[in-house]
């Protein structure tokens, strides 16, 4: 049902045979209804929107997170940092047929650019510190002592991440640790690095140390 507001000839608001007027900036609108539209719903479209599903659940622990490692990309590319991180999980971290879909947490990468990551990396628990060790490659390519270091540790299961932003780690430093809910014990965590230059401009691919139960 319509409304008019000024007479028969002012303007409306609902919808009158095919057409609908609404109320936008001061003024009133008149469009037509769109054509009716039949969703097939294939296969292949119900594929994609369990992968949309699968991916904003994985991804929404991680935002905070995701809004560092994938600033620069985001900034260069005019996109948000959370789609960009979900453009990435749904084309690279996809494993099996739907309905059995399901995300390879290996490939899951969680920022983008070409700063040089470091190596010989590892991650162990103990009293509920994850702590990451890598070795400082500082001089190799573009990489500086100041870049900065940025741990992951993700229980996928509770759906619960714990990262540090901070900036306090450094590549220089060659170890930088997490606080762990000590809920988690007896969970399967997740472990990532991520490095940024110091003035963010650059990161690194994502480091995946594997998981670790804790």
């Amino acid at each position: 049902m319509a409304t008019f507001t000024q007479g028969i000839l002012g303007g409306f608001s609902g919808k009158v045979g095919t057409v609908v007027g609404s109320y936008v900036n001061g003024k009133y609108i008149m469009r037509s209804l769109p054509q009716s539209y039949k969703d097939a719903n294939t296969e292949a479209q119900q594929a994609q929107r369990s992968k949309v599903s699968l991916s904003a659940a994985w991804l929404t622990p991680l935002l905070g997170y995701l809004r560092v490692t994938y600033k620069s990309y985001a900034d260069t590319c005019n996109i948000s940092a959370y789609n960009a991180a979900m453009k990435s999980l749904l084309t690279q971290a996809f494993t099996g047929e739907y309905p059995d879909l399901t995300i390879d947490p290996e490939a899951v990468q969680l920022s983008a650019g070409s700063l040089v990551a470091v190596y010989d990396t590892s991650a162990a628990c103990a009293d509920s510190v994850m702590t990451f060790t890598w070795t400082d490659n500082t001089g190799t390519n573009d990489a500086s002592a100041d870049d900065i270091v940025y741990p992951l540790a993700y229980n996928i299961a509770s759906g619960e991440a714990i990262y540090d932003i901070s900036g306090d780690s450094l590549r220089e430093d060659g170890t930088a640790s997490l606080n762990l809910p000590t809920s988690w014990s007896g969970s399967d965590v997740w472990n990532y690095l991520v490095l940024t230059t110091a003035d963010g401009s650059d990161a690194s691919k994502t480091i995946c140390l594997g998981s670790l139960t804790i």
